[in-house]
């Protein structure tokens, strides 16, 4: 488990140190190929602008993909269906340990049982 988990972590730093690498070399070579027609200043000012451009739309995108969507208002039934969803080994976990708890003391069931009835019962008259 750990030795995957340090596999991630150095197969990422990897990709970003070959990412990084790939971004200075392309810089350089546009400098050099500007540093000609427009001179040192000229070409380190468009790179510096090319640069600025691309962090630009690289946030831009982030902040439009952290934006936070429309929640629903739920109910506790729905939130425990979205939370079974989304985890659905805790969800069997806790059907087992209900399960457990039932077995192991059936007067709680009887409550729940006759409380769920009594629920029903009220609601109709």
């Amino acid at each position: 488990m750990i030795r995957r988990i340090l596999s991630a972590a150095v197969a990422v730093a990897l990709t970003a140190a070959t990412v990084m690498t790939a971004v200075v070399a392309s810089a350089f070579a546009l400098y050099a190929l500007l540093e000609g027609p427009l001179g040192r200043p000229g070409a380190a000012a468009v790179v510096a602008a090319i640069a600025a451009l691309i962090a630009a739309v690289t946030a831009l995108i982030a902040l439009r993909k952290a934006e936070p969507k429309a929640v629903e208002e739920q109910g506790p039934a729905d939130r425990i269906i979205g939370l079974a969803r989304e985890k659905p080994i805790l969800a069997a976990a806790a059907a087992v340990a209900a399960g457990v708890v039932a077995l192991r003391n059936p007067k709680i069931v009887a409550a729940i049982v006759s409380a769920f009835v009594a629920g029903k019962t009220a609601g109709k008259s």
